[in-house]
Protein backbone atom coordinates (compact mmCIF):
# COMPACT_ATOMS: atom_id res chain seq x y z
CA UNK A 1 0.00 0.00 0.00
CA UNK A 2 2.52 2.41 0.70
CA UNK A 3 4.61 1.72 -2.30
CA UNK A 4 1.28 2.51 -4.38
CA UNK A 5 0.98 5.70 -2.50
CA UNK A 6 4.10 6.71 -3.10
CA UNK A 7 4.19 5.38 -6.45
CA UNK A 8 0.43 7.73 -7.07
CA UNK A 9 2.63 10.63 -5.80
CA UNK A 10 5.70 10.60 -8.13
CA UNK A 11 3.52 10.27 -10.87
CA UNK A 12 1.33 13.32 -9.71
CA UNK A 13 4.21 15.20 -8.59
CA UNK A 14 5.96 14.44 -11.98
CA UNK A 15 2.33 15.40 -13.89
CA UNK A 16 2.40 18.90 -12.19
CA UNK A 17 5.97 19.98 -12.15
CA UNK A 18 5.84 21.25 -15.41
CA UNK A 19 2.85 24.00 -14.79
CA UNK A 20 4.79 24.53 -11.79
CA UNK A 21 8.38 25.19 -13.41
CA UNK A 22 6.51 27.07 -16.24
CA UNK A 23 4.65 29.40 -13.24
CA UNK A 24 8.00 29.82 -11.98
CA UNK A 25 9.79 30.87 -15.22
CA UNK A 26 6.64 33.04 -15.84
CA UNK A 27 7.72 34.85 -12.65
CA UNK A 28 11.54 34.87 -12.74
CA UNK A 29 10.99 36.61 -15.80
CA UNK A 30 8.44 39.06 -14.30
CA UNK A 31 11.35 39.80 -11.86
CA UNK A 32 14.75 40.34 -13.92
CA UNK A 33 14.75 43.80 -14.57
CA UNK A 34 15.50 45.30 -17.60
CA UNK A 35 18.15 47.22 -19.22
CA UNK A 36 16.52 49.14 -21.68
CA UNK A 37 15.51 53.28 -21.87
CA UNK A 38 12.20 54.01 -20.85
CA UNK A 39 10.18 53.36 -24.56
CA UNK A 40 8.97 55.41 -27.07
CA UNK A 41 4.67 55.36 -27.43
CA UNK A 42 3.36 55.64 -31.00
CA UNK A 43 0.31 57.80 -30.77
CA UNK A 44 -3.32 57.34 -31.46
CA UNK A 45 -5.46 60.29 -31.84
CA UNK A 46 -8.88 61.55 -34.00
CA UNK A 47 -8.03 65.18 -33.74
CA UNK A 48 -5.23 67.72 -32.82
CA UNK A 49 -6.85 68.26 -29.69
CA UNK A 50 -6.67 64.57 -28.57
CA UNK A 51 -3.08 64.93 -29.35
CA UNK A 52 -2.64 67.11 -27.28
CA UNK A 53 -4.35 65.30 -24.74
CA UNK A 54 -2.55 62.03 -25.00
CA UNK A 55 0.99 63.99 -25.40
CA UNK A 56 -0.27 65.05 -21.56
CA UNK A 57 -1.25 62.08 -20.08
CA UNK A 58 1.32 60.10 -21.52
CA UNK A 59 3.86 62.69 -20.40
CA UNK A 60 2.36 62.52 -16.97
CA UNK A 61 3.50 58.70 -16.57
CA UNK A 62 6.50 59.37 -17.42
CA UNK A 63 6.75 58.74 -21.65
CA UNK A 64 7.94 61.74 -23.77
CA UNK A 65 9.23 60.14 -26.54
CA UNK A 66 6.39 59.53 -29.38
CA UNK A 67 5.92 58.32 -32.91
CA UNK A 68 3.07 59.26 -35.30
CA UNK A 69 2.14 56.95 -38.19
CA UNK A 70 1.31 58.02 -41.66
CA UNK A 71 -1.76 55.66 -42.34
CA UNK A 72 -3.44 57.88 -45.04
CA UNK A 73 -2.97 59.69 -48.32
CA UNK A 74 -4.46 62.65 -46.21
CA UNK A 75 -1.96 62.38 -43.31
CA UNK A 76 -0.71 65.82 -42.21
CA UNK A 77 2.32 64.54 -39.74
CA UNK A 78 4.36 67.86 -39.86
CA UNK A 79 1.23 69.70 -38.50
CA UNK A 80 0.83 66.50 -35.58
CA UNK A 81 4.40 66.54 -35.04
CA UNK A 82 4.53 70.58 -34.34
CA UNK A 83 1.41 69.77 -32.10
CA UNK A 84 3.08 67.10 -30.25
CA UNK A 85 6.49 69.18 -29.53
CA UNK A 86 4.40 72.20 -28.87
CA UNK A 87 2.75 69.97 -26.09
CA UNK A 88 5.50 68.34 -24.37
CA UNK A 89 6.77 65.87 -26.23
CA UNK A 90 10.28 65.48 -25.68
CA UNK A 91 10.92 64.02 -29.46
CA UNK A 92 8.64 63.04 -32.17
CA UNK A 93 9.36 60.32 -35.23
CA UNK A 94 7.02 61.08 -38.11
CA UNK A 95 6.44 58.57 -39.93
CA UNK A 96 6.53 58.84 -43.75
CA UNK A 97 4.72 56.12 -46.12
CA UNK A 98 5.80 56.13 -49.67
CA UNK A 99 2.27 53.84 -50.72
CA UNK A 100 0.08 56.81 -49.10
CA UNK A 101 2.36 59.70 -50.73
CA UNK A 102 2.42 58.51 -54.02
CA UNK A 103 0.26 60.89 -56.26
CA UNK A 104 -0.74 62.28 -59.52
CA UNK A 105 1.38 61.10 -62.91
CA UNK A 106 4.90 60.86 -61.59
CA UNK A 107 4.10 59.31 -58.57
CA UNK A 108 7.44 58.05 -57.33
CA UNK A 109 8.95 61.48 -57.88
CA UNK A 110 5.71 63.23 -55.84
CA UNK A 111 6.49 61.08 -53.07
CA UNK A 112 9.88 62.69 -53.04
CA UNK A 113 8.86 66.04 -53.75
CA UNK A 114 6.21 65.33 -50.59
CA UNK A 115 9.19 63.98 -48.36
CA UNK A 116 11.15 67.33 -49.22
CA UNK A 117 8.78 69.57 -47.93
CA UNK A 118 8.08 67.24 -44.61
CA UNK A 119 11.81 67.42 -43.97
CA UNK A 120 12.02 71.06 -44.33
CA UNK A 121 9.25 71.17 -41.75
CA UNK A 122 10.81 69.29 -39.40
CA UNK A 123 14.24 70.51 -39.95
CA UNK A 124 16.03 72.28 -36.36
CA UNK A 125 13.53 70.04 -34.58
CA UNK A 126 13.50 67.47 -32.01
CA UNK A 127 11.97 65.20 -34.69
CA UNK A 128 12.92 62.52 -37.09
CA UNK A 129 11.35 60.53 -39.84
CA UNK A 130 10.71 56.69 -40.68
CA UNK A 131 10.65 56.22 -43.95
CA UNK A 132 8.12 53.14 -44.79
CA UNK A 133 6.77 51.19 -48.10
CA UNK A 134 3.41 50.70 -47.08
CA UNK A 135 2.06 47.36 -47.15
CA UNK A 136 1.67 45.80 -50.24
CA UNK A 137 3.91 48.53 -52.43
CA UNK A 138 4.03 48.39 -55.87
CA UNK A 139 7.03 47.24 -57.83
CA UNK A 140 9.46 50.48 -57.96
CA UNK A 141 7.92 51.99 -55.11
CA UNK A 142 9.86 50.68 -51.76
CA UNK A 143 12.29 52.55 -49.79
CA UNK A 144 15.43 51.33 -51.78
CA UNK A 145 14.16 52.94 -55.21
CA UNK A 146 13.11 56.09 -52.93
CA UNK A 147 16.04 56.79 -51.13
CA UNK A 148 18.53 57.08 -54.24
CA UNK A 149 16.10 59.79 -55.66
CA UNK A 150 16.55 61.80 -52.49
CA UNK A 151 19.68 64.05 -52.17
CA UNK A 152 19.42 65.67 -48.64
CA UNK A 153 17.74 64.84 -45.50
CA UNK A 154 18.27 68.80 -44.46
CA UNK A 155 19.84 68.05 -41.71
CA UNK A 156 16.89 65.50 -40.17
CA UNK A 157 17.50 62.03 -39.21
CA UNK A 158 16.07 59.35 -41.15
CA UNK A 159 15.21 56.03 -40.27
CA UNK A 160 14.06 52.74 -42.33
CA UNK A 161 12.11 49.54 -41.56
CA UNK A 162 14.03 46.11 -41.08
CA UNK A 163 12.33 42.67 -40.47
CA UNK A 164 14.34 40.40 -38.49
CA UNK A 165 12.10 37.38 -38.17
CA UNK A 166 12.39 36.31 -41.91
CA UNK A 167 15.05 33.67 -42.46
CA UNK A 168 15.88 31.44 -45.26
CA UNK A 169 15.90 33.01 -48.92
CA UNK A 170 13.21 35.74 -47.13
CA UNK A 171 15.76 36.79 -44.73
CA UNK A 172 18.43 37.12 -46.83
CA UNK A 173 16.72 39.26 -49.15
CA UNK A 174 15.94 41.69 -46.17
CA UNK A 175 19.39 42.27 -45.37
CA UNK A 176 20.42 42.52 -48.34
CA UNK A 177 17.66 45.79 -48.91
CA UNK A 178 18.63 47.15 -45.91
CA UNK A 179 22.18 46.89 -46.64
CA UNK A 180 21.32 49.06 -49.62
CA UNK A 181 19.24 51.47 -47.52
CA UNK A 182 22.30 52.02 -45.64
CA UNK A 183 24.87 52.27 -48.18
CA UNK A 184 22.91 55.47 -49.29
CA UNK A 185 24.58 57.29 -46.47
CA UNK A 186 21.38 58.86 -45.29
CA UNK A 187 19.67 56.75 -42.69
CA UNK A 188 20.68 56.64 -39.15
CA UNK A 189 18.32 54.54 -37.67
CA UNK A 190 16.79 51.19 -37.90
CA UNK A 191 13.37 49.91 -36.65
CA UNK A 192 12.48 46.43 -36.26
CA UNK A 193 9.14 45.08 -37.15
CA UNK A 194 7.41 42.82 -34.16
CA UNK A 195 7.48 39.46 -34.19
CA UNK A 196 7.30 37.04 -31.24
CA UNK A 197 11.16 34.58 -32.28
CA UNK A 198 13.06 35.54 -29.78
CA UNK A 199 16.03 33.17 -31.24
CA UNK A 200 15.63 34.62 -34.85
CA UNK A 201 15.59 38.19 -33.24
CA UNK A 202 18.78 37.42 -31.72
CA UNK A 203 20.22 36.00 -34.83
CA UNK A 204 19.40 39.17 -37.10
CA UNK A 205 20.55 41.69 -34.78
CA UNK A 206 24.23 39.27 -33.97
CA UNK A 207 24.20 40.28 -37.57
CA UNK A 208 23.24 43.91 -37.97
CA UNK A 209 25.27 44.79 -34.51
CA UNK A 210 28.40 43.28 -36.37
CA UNK A 211 27.64 45.24 -40.32
CA UNK A 212 26.89 48.03 -38.57
CA UNK A 213 28.09 48.92 -34.97
CA UNK A 214 26.80 52.41 -34.62
CA UNK A 215 23.35 51.94 -35.93
CA UNK A 216 20.51 53.11 -33.97
CA UNK A 217 18.06 50.52 -33.19
CA UNK A 218 14.40 50.64 -31.92
CA UNK A 219 12.12 48.01 -31.91
CA UNK A 220 8.02 47.00 -31.61
CA UNK A 221 6.87 46.27 -29.15
CA UNK A 222 3.27 45.13 -28.86
CA UNK A 223 0.76 45.02 -25.81
CA UNK A 224 0.01 41.11 -25.01
CA UNK A 225 -3.69 42.11 -24.70
CA UNK A 226 -6.93 39.54 -25.58
CA UNK A 227 -8.13 42.07 -28.10
CA UNK A 228 -4.19 42.13 -29.68
CA UNK A 229 -4.03 38.50 -29.74
CA UNK A 230 -7.67 38.01 -31.06
CA UNK A 231 -6.77 40.53 -33.69
CA UNK A 232 -3.75 38.93 -35.01
CA UNK A 233 -5.45 34.99 -35.02
CA UNK A 234 -7.80 36.58 -37.18
CA UNK A 235 -6.29 38.79 -39.45
CA UNK A 236 -2.42 38.92 -38.81
CA UNK A 237 -0.96 42.04 -40.08
CA UNK A 238 1.41 42.21 -43.27
CA UNK A 239 5.08 40.92 -42.18
CA UNK A 240 3.65 40.21 -37.72
CA UNK A 241 4.91 36.91 -37.61
CA UNK A 242 3.60 35.27 -34.02
CA UNK A 243 4.38 31.66 -33.20
CA UNK A 244 1.60 29.44 -31.05
CA UNK A 245 3.26 30.35 -27.83
CA UNK A 246 2.28 34.54 -28.64
CA UNK A 247 -1.10 33.41 -29.84
CA UNK A 248 -1.98 30.86 -27.24
CA UNK A 249 -3.24 34.07 -24.57
CA UNK A 250 -1.79 36.55 -22.50
CA UNK A 251 0.37 34.44 -20.20
CA UNK A 252 1.73 33.20 -23.56
CA UNK A 253 2.21 36.55 -25.50
CA UNK A 254 3.48 38.41 -22.30
CA UNK A 255 6.08 35.53 -21.88
CA UNK A 256 7.10 35.93 -25.68
CA UNK A 257 6.82 39.82 -25.14
CA UNK A 258 10.08 39.66 -21.66
CA UNK A 259 11.78 37.15 -23.94
CA UNK A 260 11.98 39.55 -26.97
CA UNK A 261 12.59 42.87 -24.62
CA UNK A 262 15.78 40.99 -22.69
CA UNK A 263 16.80 40.87 -26.37
CA UNK A 264 16.54 44.25 -26.99
CA UNK A 265 18.37 44.78 -23.69
CA UNK A 266 21.21 42.94 -24.73
CA UNK A 267 21.49 44.36 -28.25
CA UNK A 268 21.21 47.82 -27.32
CA UNK A 269 18.02 48.05 -29.12
CA UNK A 270 15.26 50.71 -27.52
CA UNK A 271 11.39 49.86 -27.61
CA UNK A 272 8.35 51.25 -29.53
CA UNK A 273 5.33 50.37 -27.56
CA UNK A 274 2.59 50.00 -30.48
CA UNK A 275 -0.61 48.54 -31.06
CA UNK A 276 -2.93 48.27 -29.78
CA UNK A 277 -1.84 51.57 -28.11
CA UNK A 278 -2.28 53.70 -25.00
CA UNK A 279 -4.88 55.79 -24.56
CA UNK A 280 -6.10 54.64 -20.81
CA UNK A 281 -4.84 54.49 -17.59
CA UNK A 282 -5.50 50.46 -18.08
CA UNK A 283 -2.59 50.65 -21.23
CA UNK A 284 -0.73 52.61 -19.49
CA UNK A 285 -0.35 50.17 -16.41
CA UNK A 286 0.74 47.29 -19.14
CA UNK A 287 3.56 49.42 -20.61
CA UNK A 288 4.78 50.00 -16.67
CA UNK A 289 4.39 46.47 -16.09
CA UNK A 290 6.72 45.62 -19.26
CA UNK A 291 9.03 48.38 -18.32
CA UNK A 292 9.11 48.41 -14.40
CA UNK A 293 12.63 50.01 -14.19
CA UNK A 294 11.28 52.56 -16.57
CA UNK A 295 7.73 53.73 -15.20
CA UNK A 296 7.38 56.99 -13.57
Amino acid sequence: MQLVIALLAHCCGALVAPRSSSLLRSAALRAQPLHIAPPRVELFFKSDAELRERVAFLASRGYTSYNIVNKDKGDDVARWTASALDAGASDVCAHFSIKYNCKGKDPLDGAVARFDRLLSALAGKSAEVLLVSGSNAKPGLDAVTFLGKVSDTRGVRVGVAFNPYLSGDAGAEERRRLAAKLATGLVQSVWLQFGSDAKQLDDSLAWLRSAYPDVRVVGSVFLPTKKLIAQQKFRPWNGVLLGEDYLSGPEGAEAATRRLLEVYGARDVGALVEAPGVRTAADADAVDALFPATAA
